[in-house]
Parts: structure tokens; sequence; C-alpha cells
């Protein structure tokens, strides 16, 4: 991978572990997505920035990341990313973990810029020049493919704790609905050491979604759906429990 750009530090509070003092996805979803906000500022790339400029704001499309270990309560830990640039319509920026000088995980997401009046995507050749550079070698994420006949998990309605800025669901809520669908046992004998999830659609104040998942050859599916229609879906591998 190549160099980072920018990079900011965290440590891991007890209001972000779950039951066994792990760093929660939703937490370490929340550190890669302040990263990346800060990292567009410092490049005058930010939200604000981008609705002079086009009208547009970032909406996080796909994302996967992997980490060697959890993380654990009381870290200290370097988000370092770097942007990547434009493939496919997606703008890719990729990340390391590190704590105590070590890489203990790596994240790659795919963002889009909507335009904040229709909430549509726009589109290469609507994007200001700063975000049209293309893409350098890297892993590419492709839309996920979950089954379609996976059984209720339970239903969430999206209230105010979930609801962000835009108006819709959090980026990081998403990978708390994946946990509260698996079962305790799974979570208390392993945890989630990667994690894949793709947005479809997103979902506002009010809105029932209907999570479904199951286990497949070792990997837990997880799909959203409001009114019949996806609005996420995801993919988690756990690791043993050490």
């Amino acid at each position: 991978m190549e160099p980072m750009d920018y990079s900011q530090t965290f440590t891991v509070s007890a209001g972000q572990t779950d039951p066994w003092g792990r760093c929660r996805p939703s937490a370490l979803l929340g550190m890669l997505q302040d990263t990346a906000a800060e990292a567009s500022r410092s490049l005058g790339q930010d939200g604000p920035d981008l609705e002079r400029l086009c009208g547009g704001h970032w909406i996080l499309a796909r994302l996967r990341w992997h980490l060697d270990r959890p993380l654990r309560r009381g870290e200290t830990v370097t988000v370092a990313t770097r942007y990547r640039g434009l493939q496919n319509a997606l703008i890719y920026r990729d990340s390391l973990l590190v704590v105590q000088g070590r890489e203990v995980g790596s994240a790659v997401t795919a963002w889009v810029v909507g335009d904040v009046v229709t909430r549509k995507m726009l589109w290469p050749d609507q994007l200001p020049e700063g975000l049209r550079k293309k893409a350098e070698a890297g892993p590419a994420l492709k839309k996920l493919r979950v089954p379609q006949d996976l059984p209720e998990a339970y239903v969430h309605t999206a209230r105010y704790s979930d609801i962000d800025e835009n108006g819709h669901v959090n980026n990081a809520r998403y990978a708390d609905f994946c946990c509260n669908a698996l079962s305790a046992e799974a979570l208390g004998s392993g945890w989630v050491q990667t994690m894949e999830l793709g947005y479809l659609n997103e979902c506002r104040l009010g809105q029932r979604i209907v999570i479904c998942a199951g286990e497949q050859s070792g990997q837990w599916a997880v799909r959203g759906t409001i009114d019949g229609a996806a609005c996420f879906e995801a993919r988690l591998e756990l690791g043993e429990q050490g």
C-alpha cells in the first residue's frame, strides 16, 4: 500500500466497547468515518466545500475492514488514510489501523457524491476537478451478493439516536444493526474480524428496517430492507476468541 497522507488518533473508551471489552465494529467504523472527513477537510473536499463547489455531499457506498486482533478498551489507535482516486464512479480511500507502531488492521472505503437536494449520485463529469483523479492500483470493492432468503432476525425503527446531520441513519449505525442480528453465542465465542458493508438506499427517521441474517460457510450474511427494497447488505467473518 502507498504511503498515507493523513492520520488521526483515537483512544478506545468504555462507551465504545462490547460486553467482552472489545471495540465495537460501529465504533471502529466511526473512527474510519471521522478520519476520512478530516482528511477531506485538509484537502478542501469536505461537506461544505462539496456543497459550494457542486451542490453535493459525501455518501459512503461500500466498505471492507479487517483486523488481525480485537481492539481493546484503553488502546490508542491511529487511523492513517490516503485518497486513492476515482474508479468506476466510486471514490476510493485506503486506511491502516496502527497500535503502538504496529499495523493491526486495514480498511478500504468507496464513496460517491450525492446531490444535496435530489439525493441522486453525481457522475464523474459533475464532480470538482480535484475528485476526478483516476484511482491508483488497489483493491476494488465489488457489490455484495447475499442470499435473498435469509431468516428475519428483528425489525428496527430508525429513531433519534440513529440519525445524523444528513437526515438519515449514520453509516456507523449499520454495523450495530449487523451485530444485533447475530446470536449472542456467536459474538460471545468469537469477534468480528472482517466486515463488508454495502449501502444501497438511505433510511430516514421513523422508517422500519426488516433485518435478516444467517450463517453460511463460516460467514454471516445480513440484509436490511425497507418496504421490500434493500437498504444495506453485509458480510461478517468472526475470529476465534483469544
